[in-house]
């Protein structure tokens, strides 16, 4: 996924919570990832551009679901 996204020109990931691997794949092919993020896509999007989303460095561990990743 992240060679994908890359050939796409994809630069950022907003996610709720991702594994520690993924987020390492990510970041070595030059994308930006925050994680830890909740909330209406669009809303989230808006908070972005104004520069108001910030990543909690939030770590899934052991395949966990969804609301049970911590950092």
């Amino acid at each position: 996924l992240p060679l994908f996204l890359k050939e796409k020109d994809i630069d950022v990931i907003i996610a709720g919570g991702m594994g520690e691997t993924a987020q390492q794949l990510f970041g070595e092919n030059d994308m930006e990832v925050i994680v830890g993020v909740q909330g209406f896509c669009d809303k989230i999007i808006d908070q972005y551009i104004e520069g108001n989303v910030k990543s909690t460095g939030s770590i899934c561990r052991e395949h966990q679901h969804e609301g049970h990743c911590n950092g």
